[in-house]
């Protein structure tokens, strides 16, 4: 009786270790992510000495985009990351008024601004559990991010030179986690980023009304994320 007593003990134990062992299945697990990046720019500053106001604000852009990460989990359900985020194609479409000072002829430009940004960030996330499956989430994130700009006037023989910016980069993110296994888990959230400044290089074309290369586009770029992702711990 005392030893089956004993080896029922003995097997609740090694049981309720091995439960313990599988529920903290690893502090490390990687990410990946594919989200919706809706980006959008800001502060346009006149791209030409003879530009008198913008008629039509850029347009917006709506892309696919994925990343991927390497996450640690810390102690009071903090949780830090590397994240690389793939490179995303857009354009941005304005149209402005301009003023030709040999003649006084006043008309409108259409300049389109193609953009290639990517980023490496450092993430940090508070998780909020509401019970074993469920949990929501913050975080905050910092890094570097490189944005490639050109773009033309009118036609796409109207070129501006291609140039590229690298910026301090930051992120703000909400979201939630639904716990598929011991190993994975399912999330879905939302992001604001600001990548920081674009700059296209000077007109390549000599015919405006200078005959020079003085006109340039620069400004700021956003975006906004609708992600969903999968993690696995190891």
């Amino acid at each position: 009786m005392a030893l089956a007593a004993a080896a029922a003990l003995s097997a609740a134990a090694g049981f309720s270790g091995s439960v313990h062992a599988q529920d903290k299945h690893g502090d490390f697990y990687v990410s990946a992510r594919l989200q919706n990046a809706h980006q959008e720019v800001s502060g346009q500053q006149a791209y030409s000495p003879r530009a008198l106001n913008i008629t039509r604000g850029p347009s917006d852009a709506d892309k696919f985009a994925g990343s991927l990460a390497l996450g640690y989990r810390l102690p009071g359900d903090w949780r830090v990351e590397a994240e690389y985020v793939l490179p995303t194609d857009a354009s941005f479409d304005t149209q402005w008024r301009f003023r030709n000072p040999a003649n006084g002829f006043v008309g409108n430009s259409r300049n389109v601004i193609e953009t290639r940004s990517q980023r490496l960030m450092l993430n940090a996330y508070k998780d909020f559990p509401l019970n074993r499956t469920f949990s929501l989430y913050a975080g905050l994130g910092l890094g570097l991010s490189r944005i490639e700009a050109e773009g033309y006037q009118g036609t796409m023989a109207r070129r501006f030179e291609s140039d590229t910016r690298n910026n301090l980069a930051w992120s703000a993110t909400l979201g939630m986690d639904f716990r598929l296994s011991q190993r994975f888990t399912l999330g879905a959230g939302y992001r604001h980023v600001d990548l920081g400044k674009y700059r296209t290089g000077r007109n390549l074309f000599l015919d405006n009304a200078s005959g020079s290369r003085d006109e340039q586009h620069s400004g700021r770029l956003k975006e906004q994320n609708l992600f969903v992702e999968l993690r696995a711990g190891f």
